[in-house]
């Protein structure tokens, strides 16, 4: 199958991975959020089957720690041994570990405080000094942490929980540009420097629950409400959708989308009106390359790896 490089059935699924950007993605790290109060990191992100039991099946825990969090929502690892956590607390908190060492080595820095409500999502772009993170209370917030986690700056303009978020720049020497997902059903485009949105998209159909870049790509995925802030049921959104960073504007579109999928499409159909092939809800995604790694819900609680080469 040319998009369907691996499937595995789960017992639980993460809701959240995210990965050190040094090095191979089949040799650096993977963090995944198993929603409960702890979070863990681990080796080897090709293989997130979790078993009933709720532990991954070929992966070495490395540390954990608990307590900052009474539900964790994200996780961020970033160069140097520094995770990032975010939570139903709406704190964003700050540990220290040693890939090398043993659990006991993981320490508690500090806690950024900012938000009214639970931190969903968490990001940094090239320069890591900087992170940020989406909210049920519909902001996004920008930390400084080499000026000791200062608040850098606050975007405004998403009418729900913002779900999802990540840093890419439309050319390769251009400055980081933020794209947000929300419960809104819309993505934005924001600009770090000012926190001005840019460009609001608005092609999915139900809530933005991940979003992922790559060189041109920016991927985009729908699924179920996370961090819901009334009684209201939204539709389901279960398209997996790509767009061109070079063709950002006002009126920009997909270059491929499907409301009702097909096993049998190919991964690049020619133009519009094409998706990869699934129907379960995307719970998570992770651009690695020419490669997206996906986790699903649904009837089957599975993780799929999509090859992005043009045929």
């Amino acid at each position: 199958d040319r998009a369907t490089v691996r499937q595995a059935p789960h017992g639980a699924v993460a809701e959240s991975a995210a990965q050190l950007d040094e090095g191979p993605a089949e040799e650096g790290l993977a963090a995944m959020l198993l929603g409960d109060a702890s979070a863990l990191i681990a080796s080897q992100p090709t293989e997130i089957a979790l078993p009933a039991a709720g532990r991954p099946s070929f992966a070495q825990k490395l540390t954990s720690w608990s307590g900052s969090h009474d539900f964790v929502q994200s996780i961020l690892l970033l160069p140097g041994g520094l995770a990032v956590s975010g939570g139903d607390s709406g704190c964003v908190v700050l540990h220290t570990f040693d890939e090398r060492a043993d659990e006991e080595s993981s320490q508690y820095v500090q806690e950024l405080r900012g938000h009214s409500r639970a931190v969903m999502c968490l990001g940094s772009g090239s320069d890591a000094s900087t992170i940020f993170s989406g909210s049920v209370d519909h902001t996004v917030q920008q930390w400084d942490l080499a000026a000791g986690g200062r608040p850098k700056g606050c975007f405004v303009g998403h009418e729900r929980s913002v779900h999802c978020l990540t840093l890419a720049a439309s050319t390769p020497s251009g400055p980081d540009l933020l794209f947000t997902g929300s419960r809104d059903h819309t993505i934005k485009l924001w600009d770090p420097r000012t926190s001005v949105c840019q460009h609001t998209l608005r092609d999915h159909t139900g809530s933005v629950t991940c979003i992922g870049a790559h060189g041109w790509k920016l991927l985009s995925g729908g699924g179920y409400n996370r961090g819901a802030d009334d009684d209201e049921v939204l539709s389901v959104d279960t398209t997996l959708r790509l767009w061109d960073l070079r063709k950002m504007g006002s009126h920009a579109r997909p270059i491929w989308s499907r409301d009702v999928p097909s096993p049998s499409d190919p991964l690049y159909g020619g133009g519009p009106g094409h998706q990869l092939p699934h129907g379960d809800p995307i719970l998570s995604l992770q651009v690695m390359g020419d490669k997206v790694l996906t986790s699903h819900g649904g009837q089957e609680w599975t993780a799929r790896i999509w090859d992005l080469k043009q045929p």
